[in-house]
């Protein structure tokens, strides 16, 4: 893919500053699902910053995504007068801090179900919510890999035939609006680490496919939809109206991606803006 120019955006370290031009098309890309959010009834809330390490835990997220997690700490002692270190470039080490108990959350909509937590007699439910989200990689790659971006989701609560349409929706609206856009892209099978291997929803994983990727040129993936079945409403505790546990299906675009995905085929930003807000 072509260097993204320094008048869409700037990166360093996982970490990107969009210029008015990338900020634009991040914003029509957002507008045009947020768009799709509406005719699906899904209502648009905006979750808090962070997630608790005890949220996460009940969800298995520590033994499933070691790698990715950014936590978040604080000063042991504020009044300490030596917190930073010296060293360049400076850090606060970790006998400075205390103990994590919150972390900065990987993806868009964990929070959904988590400010859901022991809600029992709930309706099918659509949410839908935009969050900065942050994963610890082993590299970043421009606006293709990043340490933090944002993530707009559009989730499904309620019964499994609900969650599968919820998805099919999805899917057949991401790959018309890809066609129109011209852009080269293809759905790849995934997997759902969350499932333990030995669990019967990791071998029916198997059987019908849970997750799916949009892959652009066959490498990065833009947006991907997710089926978890009972899971989230199990270890959540959501109920339906019957008492039991809530399907759960979500949808999820990587908003800076898409830009590097549009511009990628050598338009300009304000043709990839014109596109986008025309299509």
């Amino acid at each position: 893919m072509r260097t993204i120019p320094i008048d869409v955006a700037m990166t360093q370290n996982g970490l990107c500053t969009l210029q008015p031009a990338g900020l634009s098309i991040l914003e029509s890309v957002d507008a045009k699902v947020l768009g799709w959010a509406a005719r699906m009834g899904a209502a648009e809330v905006r979750l808090p910053p962070l997630v608790s390490v005890a949220d996460l835990v009940s969800i298995d997220y520590f033994d499933n995504f070691p790698h990715l997690p950014v936590l978040v700490s604080r000063v042991a002692d504020p009044a300490s007068p030596a917190a930073v270190s010296g060293t360049a470039p400076p850090t606060v080490g970790r006998g400075r801090l205390v103990d994590a108990d919150y972390a900065l959350p990987s993806s868009a909509c964990y929070g959904v179900y988590f400010n859901l937590r022991s809600t029992s007699g709930l309706g099918p439910t659509r949410i839908t919510t935009r969050s900065r989200c942050f994963r610890n990689e082993a590299s970043y790659d421009g606006l293709r890999r990043l340490w933090s971006f944002e993530m707009r989701e559009i989730v499904y609560l309620g019964d499994a035939g609900g969650a599968a349409e919820h998805l099919a929706t999805a899917k057949r609206l991401i790959s018309d609006w890809c066609a129109e856009l011209g852009l080269d892209v293809g759905w790849r099978t995934g997997s759902d680490p969350f499932f333990d291997a030995r669990h019967p929803r990791a071998i029916a994983q198997r059987v019908a496919p849970i997750k799916e990727e949009l892959l652009y040129k066959g490498e990065l993936a833009i947006a991907s939809v997710n089926a978890h079945r009972n899971f989230f409403g199990e270890r959540c505790d959501i109920t339906d109206e019957a008492g039991a546990p809530i399907h759960t299906s979500c949808v999820g675009f990587g908003l800076e991606r898409w830009i590097a995905a549009l511009l990628d085929s050598g338009r300009s930003a304000e043709e990839a803006l014109a596109l986008v807000r025309q299509s």
